[in-house]
């Protein structure tokens, strides 16, 4: 018997939980948020993880937090997580991509020059 890998696709700062999956073993989705959350945790270097549930709860209480405004339901994966400071999710020659949360990262120098 095949083992279906629960893990669809990984784009950061998502993970995609195979929906599909779940529903064909009756496993609550919910529930394998927060199984993969605490997987994801145990991840070294990630430093905050969320699930979308908690992010649309966040987002019914009007909450806006950097994370919940990363997160667009439609597109958005199950899990959001966070790296540690410092860290990128791939190796970049330019050193950074303005993707992270941390200070360092969104706050951006912008230089305009011309006429007037």
């Amino acid at each position: 018997m095949d083992r279906p890998s629960w893990l669809m696709q990984q784009g950061w700062p998502s993970l995609y939980l195979n929906l599909w999956a779940l529903e064909d073993r009756g496993i609550d989705l919910e529930e394998a948020e927060v199984v993969a959350k605490a997987a994801v945790r145990e991840v070294p270097g990630v430093e905050q993880v969320l699930t979308a549930s908690e992010l649309n709860q966040q987002r019914a209480r009007g909450a806006h937090s950097r994370s919940e405004l990363s997160y667009y339901p439609e597109r958005s994966g199950q899990i959001f997580y966070v790296l540690a400071p410092y860290l990128l999710p791939e190796a970049r020659p330019q050193g950074t991509n303005h993707g992270s949360p941390w200070t360092y990262d969104t706050h951006v120098p912008l230089l305009l020059f011309g006429p007037g």
